[in-house]
């Protein structure tokens, strides 16, 4: 579901596979998976409670990131914290999943280009509004030496 990540080629090449570590956001979690196909009916319940990939792209180096959300039903709608993960195919290593500085309480919208992250995050801005910003990061490769992946 969300702790690995496949990678197929057009040419013919075996599947490749890097396992993505878990420490901040909550993985799969494979026994909800079990329940859910034998109870279907609990699909509503059972539906996000695991981390969700919203979002893969490759970076340079032979280099993908994956971002991931961690939703909860609260008051009919979903929130949650988000989080970043890069992997480099090359050493088959992921990095520590980081959370990233967005609301929790709105959905938010990200794109990758390049090696930067761009999220446009709204928030309320009064009784009858919503206003938004864009907020960038660069990916870097300190990640894989023990620190965070995003600079």
């Amino acid at each position: 579901v969300s702790n690995t990540l496949y990678r197929w080629s057009l040419r013919g090449q075996p599947t490749d596979s890097i396992v993505l570590s878990v420490t901040t956001r909550r993985g799969a979690r494979p026994d909800r998976i079990e329940e859910l196909l034998r109870d279907p009916s609990k699909g509503a319940a059972l539906g996000f409670q695991w981390s969700v990939p919203m979002l893969v792209s490759p970076l340079s180096g032979d280099r993908a990131a994956v971002i991931f959300y961690d939703p909860t039903l609260v008051k009919g709608q979903y929130q949650g914290p988000s989080f970043a993960q890069v992997v480099d195919w090359r050493q088959h290593r992921s990095c520590t999943d980081v959370a990233l500085p967005v609301p929790e309480d709105t959905p938010t919208r990200f794109a990758i280009r390049g090696d930067t992250l761009v999220a446009v995050v709204q928030h309320p801005s009064g009784p009858d509004g919503v206003s938004s910003w864009i907020v960038r990061w660069r990916f870097g490769a300190r990640c894989f030496k023990g620190s965070e992946s995003l600079n």
